[in-house]
C-alpha cells in the first residue's frame, strides 16, 4: 500500500507529480497471473518507481484470491474496497475451523456452487430434484453469508483452512479505502469501485461511514441504461467534483474499456479469465483509450 489513511477513514488522497508513473486496473477475482501479465505488456516496472491502484473486488472467483490478497501489501498496490471485499470481510470471520471444515466438505460435492446458485434465485424445489446435498446449517439460516458464498466465495473452502485465515487477515490489514483521490499536474482522478451516488464526488469523498448496500459498492444502473441504449452519451452526465472516475464492478466487452465523457469502466470481466484492463493515468487525462 502506497496511500495512507487521513482524517477520513473511507478516503484516500495522493499526490502524483507524474501521472506517467500511476496506473489503474480492473477488477481482477482472485486471476493475480492474468493481473501481472497485464502489467507487464502496459509497461509496467516498479523499479522505475510506478504505481497501481486497484478497482476493488480483489478476492472472489479464483483460488489466486489469497495471492492476491498478499500482493496488496507492495508498497506500490493499493485498491479501494469492491463488494466481493466487503462481503469476504463481513462474511469470513464467521466461519471458526470446525465450520469452515464443514463447508469446505460441502464444496467437495461437485454440484454444490450450482445447487447455491440455483438456491439463492429461490429455486428450491427445482434443486431439491436435482440430487441436492444438504446444505450446511450457517449457508441455510444466514442470508448474507449465503450470497458471499454463492457468488463465488466458495475459493476460501478450498484452499484449507490457515491459508484461508491468513487470506482474510491479510485483507483486514490492508484497510482498503472506498474512494481514493489523485491529484496531478494535469487533473484529479476519482477511484471508486460501483458508481457515484447522485454524482456528486465531492459528497462521496467526504462520507466516512459508507454501508455495505451503498450505491458506490453495488449499482450499475446508469452503464447499463447506457449499454441498453435507453440513455445516450449526452444524457450521461459527468460526474462533478474530478476530471477523470475510474471505475469497476459493470463489465465492458473483454479486451475493450468503456468511456463515456469522464467515466472510465474497467473490468473487462476477469472473473471469467479474460485479461484485466491496465491503462496510465496520464493516458486517461489525455482521454486516450489503450489501443
Amino acid at each position: 500500500m502506497f496511500t495512507s489513511p487521513g482524517d477520513n477513514p473511507a478516503h484516500r488522497t495522493i499526490n502524483i507529480d507524474n501521472p506517467d508513473t500511476l496506473f489503474f486496473a480492473g477488477d481482477i477475482h482472485g486471476h493475480i497471473h492474468l493481473l501481472k501479465k497485464a502489467m507487464d505488456k502496459a509497461g509496467f516496472r516498479p523499479e522505475s518507481g510506478h504505481k497501481i491502484i486497484l478497482c476493488g473486488d480483489v478476492v472472489d472467483g479464483h483460488r489466486g484470491s489469497t495471492q492476491a490478497v498478499a500482493f496488496l501489501h507492495h508498497e506500490y498496490v493499493d485498491s479501494v474496497l469492491g463488494n466481493h471485499d466487503v462481503m469476504m470481510l463481513n462474511e469470513a470471520p464467521k466461519c471458526d475451523e470446525k465450520t469452515y471444515r464443514i463447508i469446505a466438505d460441502y464444496f467437495s460435492h461437485d454440484n454444490a456452487v450450482w445447487q447455491l446458485k440455483e438456491y439463492i434465485r429461490g429455486n428450491y424445489r427445482f434443486v431439491m430434484e436435482k440430487d441436492f446435498v444438504p446444505l450446511p446449517q450457517i449457508i441455510e439460516q444466514d442470508r448474507d453469508f449465503l450470497r458471499w458464498v454463492a457468488n463465488d466465495g466458495d475459493w476460501y473452502f478450498r484452499c484449507g483452512y490457515g491459508e484461508a485465515k491468513l487470506a482474510l487477515r491479510k485483507l483486514q490489514e490492508a484497510n482498503l479505502p472506498n474512494t481514493i483521490e489523485i491529484k496531478t499536474p494535469e487533473g484529479n482522478i476519482g477511484v471508486v469501485h460501483a458508481a457515484v451516488p447522485r454524482l456528486d464526488w465531492q459528497a462521496l469523498r467526504s462520507k466516512r461511514d459508507v454501508a455495505d448496500n451503498d450505491d458506490s459498492l453495488w449499482a450499475r444502473r446508469r452503464l447499463i441504461a447506457y449499454q441498453e441504449g435507453k440513455i445516450s452519451s449526452d444524457d450521461f452526465r459527468d460526474i462533478e467534483g474530478v476530471d477523470a472516475l475510474v471505475l469497476g464492478h459493470s463489465n465492458v466487452k473483454p479486451g475493450e474499456i468503456c468511456v463515456i465523457n469522464n467515466s472510465w469502466y474497467l473490468d473487462t470481466n476477469t472473473k471469467s479469465g479474460n485479461m484485466p484492463c491496465v491503462i496510465r493515468a496520464s493516458d486517461i487525462l489525455a482521454g486516450k483509450k489503450p489501443g
